[in-house]
């Protein structure tokens, strides 16, 4: 219960940085791929998790840390994604 309410406050918080970032950037392809360059880098990191992840090959039934950390990041990308896009949406 605590991991899913950590990933909601990290979604929430991400969405409302993005969306302020967006805000100031230029509407230029340099201004949108600095918008999303955060979402690419925690995308890697979240390949090298899986990647460790699948090395490992243990099925427990409980989450392992790995899975934590893994969900921590994929609530950043929901929520630098949402903030983003919902901020050019509206302008």
């Amino acid at each position: 219960m605590y991991l899913l309410t950590a990933c909601l406050i990290v979604l929430a918080l991400t969405a409302l940085v993005a969306s302020r970032r967006a805000r100031r950037l230029p509407r230029t392809h340099r201004g949108r791929f600095a918008a999303i360059w955060p979402v690419v880098c925690s995308g890697i990191c979240a390949l090298g998790l899986l990647a460790i992840w699948r090395a490992q090959g243990v099925q427990d039934v409980e989450p392992s840390l790995l899975t934590c950390l893994l969900m921590l990041v994929v609530a950043f990308n929901a929520g630098w994604f949402i903030g983003v896009m919902g901020e050019w949406s509206w302008q």
